[in-house]
This record gives structure tokens, C-alpha cells and sequence, in this order.
């Protein structure tokens, strides 16, 4: 396990080298360090300053200033982000093999009376054309339509809302120097279970000594993006914005694009325009064309004009957008084969519900796959094994390499062993079709109990377990977790949007924090949330979240599971 990245390991790894430590940022209460930044660095590398001078205080008292410029003598320097001065130093954001850091990976050098915290950083810039705000769009459709010629659906609606303007950042940014800042902080005591003060743990201390260290530290998962509904940052409040970048999520635009994980070949055919002029592109049903399900209606995979719509409209994507990657994945609700002549006898009932339809399907994403890799074998093609098309296809013994499978689950359900075993070997059957070593597979969670439409709404589902377990085994395999995690809107009050963090915001965190390491011990991780965050109530707060992991699943049954639970409580 790397110690630096384990709750209780990174105090066990910095406490003894910084109780050796000669020098001093802060000594009983008063500054002997400053926190020096590029003279124009990227929004993040501001906020990342600010965070560590915010904090610095909060432990100590001691406000360190922010300075473009060593000012030398006794003063530490503490370089956030690169700078000339870190160019000097010939500390960059590469690893011991001469490798660029990537996915918010990080450095840590610490000792000769100066300390780097240092990573890559970027300033996203949405490519053009792009949806400005909501009451923009019928002028982006207009110039999207002039741009490519076609009527095809604008693929990015959603970018807009990921950028906060109060801070200036993007949710897609690059925020290596952030990470090592929380890091270090963490390494201090610092933990934020929850948005706001109510979930901040700050150690008091008048002095903070300036360790001895050298590390570099690398996350287990590149995608590691909790999907916060009314949460982005666009709508989300100051206090909600830090706290999803403390902990230390990354959207990955370089590996998924800025929307590649969905039902992509829908904007290809979701248009009025290609309704009335290509009925053939649309599933025959009942002697009916589908252009209606979903709005977007439902797609003939064998309609040899759809097809060479969607070749044309990925890679004008690709060379439009310089995006890494592109969904080629039917409507959601798709579960049966075109009854057109072409389609005739294409699904698979034999194989079950997961598998009915997946040689229909998959024969169709490969063939796009392999059309659009000749002109762009550097970027990739996703479709989730999904429904009635989970299982692999049958007739396909290689994909072509540019293809991502996406694995649709809910973690929750793994405390049954047989829920768990299936999709681990829906996992592994997938594998062999996957040529190259290269991790092509990333999975798509539910968080999403706390929804009032949820069966378990109002419950206490709790399983730090089964989320250290799952990610254990999908380490080394996947190239990502994306989850979608119930929350409601805060514009009335902020004791409203808690509510649906109350027992969800422990499988998030701990989440987040496996992502960087999945071998960490979740019991370790555990004891200190309980003795940290509840203080005086931990042992109680142990016993019934205890309670609650073994018995949630049994509560809409069991109404003395639910008394048992309110009784701890």
C-alpha cells in the first residue's frame, strides 16, 4: 500500500519525517514560509495556493502569504505549480521514468529549505462551437448545421454547466498541483467528509514543520467522476465546489472525451429533419417506423445510409472537437432487433435476456469501430454492455482496438454473492475480446438511493465493504468508475441538500478515496471516520452504521431491521 495516500498512512508516513524536520512554516503561530506561484498561472494553481494558505491558517493561525517570487533569507518558499522557480529547480511534472503525470497525479518534494507540491495543470477551453447557456442553443444549432452540412444533434448540451464562475475553472481542468496541496493537508490531519464546515476536520497546531519528503503519487483509476445531480459546477455553491475538488476527482477528457460515455448514435437520427427524410434509418416494429421513442426514436443497425451517418459523424467529432472519445451506442431502452428485412433473424433469443441482442448490436459497433480507425487510430469508440446486450457477442472474436466497453452496475447489490460473481465474470468474459494490455474497460455505478423515486429512498444503504471490494478487483482491469449519485438542489437551504449526503456521503468518500488506492484497509479507513468525524459518539455511530451495512438490504421487509437501526441511532 502506498502510505501517502492512506488516511491513517499519510499521518503514520509525514509525521516522523516532519518531527525531524529542521525548518519551519509556521512556528507558534507566526509565518516562516510563503507560498510561491508562476506570475500568470492557471485558475487552478489560484486556487490551489489559496487552499493551502486558507488551511495553513486554520491549523495555525499563521496566514502565509502568496507571492510570485521567492523572497529569500529564512523565508521557505513553497512552490505550488510550475513555475520558472520549480524549472530551476528541475522539478517537474514527470515521474522517475520521464513520464508526464497524468489524471491529477503528483509530486511531493520536500527538504533544502523548500518544499514543492507540483503536478500537471490545465485550463480547459471548450472547442468551438459550444453551447454558451441554455437560451443559447437555437443559435448553436444554426451555426452546428452550417459546421457540418448535416442535421445532426449537437453532442456537448451538458459542458456549459461544468464551469464555475467564481472560481474560473473547469471541471475538466488538469489539477495535478491541487491534488499534492490536499494531499499535504491531508498528511496534516485535514478531512472533508462532507460540503461545508460541518464535514471539515482540522487539527489545531501552532507550528508546522517543513518535512523531508520526495514522492510521486499516482491514482489507481484515470476516470474518477461522481455525476452529482444539480451539482456541477455551474449551478453548485462555493462550499460545494471545493469540496468535489478536495477529493481529488478527475472527469479525464483525454480518455473519454468531453461526453464519449453514452447513447452517441442517438444524435446521429433524434432530429425532425432526418425523421421525415430517412424512415429506413429507424427500427421496424409492428409494421411501424420507430422514430419516436425517446424523441429520438429507435435505430435500424443494419441500415447501410445510418451507418455511413454515423462513420461521417464521429470522425467530424473527432476533427471538429479533438475529443478522445466518441459513444456509438444505441438509445437507452433498446431491447429488440429491427423487424426489417435486413434484420431478420439477427438477435440471439437463445442466449437470455443480457444476451438477446448482442451479436445485433456489437456487429454494428465494430463495424463504425473499424471504419473510423482508419482514419483515426488514435482516438476511441464506447458502447456499454447494456441489457438485453450485456453479455459479448458471439460472432465477433476481436474488437477492433479503439472500442471501450462500458460495464453498467450497482456495487450496492454485491453484499449477494451471486449479484456480485455475475458481473465479475460478465467482466471477464468481456476481456478476451480485448486485444493489447491496455485497460479498455470502465464501469458505470449507481449512488443513487437517496433518490425519492428509489425503492430504498429514505434508508439507510451504507457498503464501504463492497465498494473496497469491487474496486480491489477492478484494479489493473479498468480504466475508470463513473457513478451517478443522487443529491438535490441547494438554492433554498443547505440543511435541505445534506439530507440526501447523510448516509450516501460515507460510499462516496470512501470512494474517492480508494480510487487513489484501491489496496488501502477500509477498516482503517473506517476506525478513523468514526473517531475523527463523530469524536465522543463513535462508538455509537460505529455500532449502527455497522448495523446499517449488514441490514439496509433487509428494511423495506424487516420492520424490526428498521427499529433495530432507529433504536442505535
Amino acid at each position: 500500500m502506498r502510505c501517502s495516500l492512506s488516511l491513517i498512512g499519510g499521518l503514520i508516513c509525514l509525521l516522523p519525517q516532519l518531527t525531524a524536520a529542521e525548518m519551519w512554516m509556521v512556528r507558534e503561530g507566526k509565518p516562516r514560509a510563503e507560498i510561491v506561484i508562476a506570475n500568470k498561472p492557471v485558475a487552478m494553481v489560484n486556487v490551489a495556493a489559496s487552499e493551502l494558505q486558507t488551511y495553513v491558517e486554520k491549523i495555525s493561525g499563521a496566514k502565509l502569504p502568496i507571492v510570485t517570487a521567492p523572497t529569500g533569507g529564512d523565508v521557505v518558499p513553497i512552490f505550488v505549480g510550475q513555475s520558472e522557480h520549480t524549472d530551476k529547480l528541475k522539478i517537474t511534472a514527470v515521474d522517475a521514468n520521464g513520464e508526464a503525470l497524468k489524471h491529477g497525479a503528483f509530486r511531493m518534494v520536500g527538504g533544502d529549505q523548500r518544499l514543492v507540491l507540483l503536478g500537471r495543470d490545465s485550463a480547459f477551453t471548450p472547442p468551438e462551437p459550444h453551447l454558451l447557456h441554455h437560451g443559447h442553443y437555437p443559435q448553436l444549432m444554426a451555426e452546428w448545421d452550417r459546421v457540418t452540412g448535416e442535421k445532426w444533434g449537437y453532442p456537448h448540451t451538458q459542458v456549459y454547466k461544468q464551469f464555475s464562475r467564481e472560481f474560473g475553472i473547469w471541471e475538466f481542468d488538469e489539477r495535478g498541483s491541487l491534488n499534492a496541496v490536499h494531499e499535504f493537508l491531508r498528511g496534516l490531519g485535514v478531512r472533508w467528509y462532507l460540503p461545508t464546515d460541518l464535514g471539515e476536520i482540522v487539527p489545531k497546531t501552532p507550528s508546522i514543520a517543513l518535512p523531508q519528503i520526495d514522492k510521486t503519487v499516482k491514482p489507481d483509476f484515470a476516470v474518477r467522476y461522481p455525476y452529482q445531480y444539480f451539482q456541477r459546477f455551474a449551478g453548485a455553491t462555493r462550499d460545494e465546489v471545493l469540496w468535489q475538488l478536495r477529493l481529488g476527482l478527475n472527469l479525464a477528457p483525454d480518455v473519454i472525451g468531453l461526453e464519449g460515455l453514452g447513447h452517441g448514435t442517438t444524435d446521429v437520427h433524434s432530429r425532425p429533419e432526418v425523421k421525415a427524410a430517412h424512415p429506413e434509418f429507424y427500427k421496424l416494429q409492428n409494421g411501424r417506423r420507430d422514430t419516436e421513442k425517446f424523441d429520438g426514436g429507435s435505430p435500424c443497425l443494419l441500415s447501410p445510409g445510418l451507418f455511413e451517418q454515423n462513420v461521417k459523424y464521429v470522425r467530424k467529432i473527432f476533427d471538429q472537437f479533438g475529443v478522445a472519445m466518441v459513444g456509438v451506442m444505441p438509445q437507452d431502452g433498446y431491447t429488440s432487433v429491427c423487424e426489417c428485412e435486413l434484420c431478420q433473424g439477427q438477435g440471439t433469443p437463445e442466449r437470455g435476456w443480457d444476451g438477446q441482442i448482442s451479436d445485433y448490436v456489437w456487429d454494428y459497433v465494430q463495424r463504425v469501430a473499424v471504419e473510423v480507425y482508419k482514419t483515426h487510430p488514435d482516438r476511441k469508440i464506447s458502447c456499454f454492455a447494456y441489457g438485453t446486450y450485456a453479455l459479448p457477442p458471439t460472432k465477433i472474436k476481436k474488437l477492433s482496438p479503439n472500442i471501450v466497453v462500458g460495464i453498467t452496475q450497482g456495487r450496492a447489490n454485491f453484499h449477494n454473492p451471486e449479484t456480485r460473481q455475475k458481473i465479475e465474470a460478465l467482466r471477464q468474459a468481456w476481456r478476451p475480446l480485448m486485444s493489447g494490455s491496455e485497460p479498455r474497460l470502465i464501469t458505470w455505478d449507481y449512488y443513487i438511493h437517496s433518490m425519492e423515486r428509489s425503492p430504498w429512498f429514505g434508508l439507510p444503504v451504507i457498503y464501504p465493504h463492497e465498494i473496497a471490494r469491487d474496486l480491489r478487483s477492478l484494479k489493473g482491469i479498468a480504466i475508470g468508475d463513473f457513478l451517478e449519485v443522487s443529491r438535490k438542489e441547494n438554492r433554498q437551504n443547505n440543511q435541505s441538500e445534506l439530507l440526501t449526503l447523510a448516509t450516501n456521503h460515507l460510499n462516496l468518500y470512501f470512494t474517492t478515496r480508494l480510487w487513489w488506492d484501491a489496496e488501502q484497509d477500509i477498516d482503517a479507513l473506517l476506525a478513523e471516520y468514526y473517531s475523527r468525524f463523530y469524536g465522543p459518539a463513535a462508538k455509537e455511530m460505529r455500532a449502527y452504521i455497522e448495523f446499517c451495512e449488514t441490514h439496509w438490504m433487509n428494511m423495506t421487509q424487516s420492520a424490526a431491521d428498521v427499529e433495530q437501526s432507529l433504536t442505535l441511532l
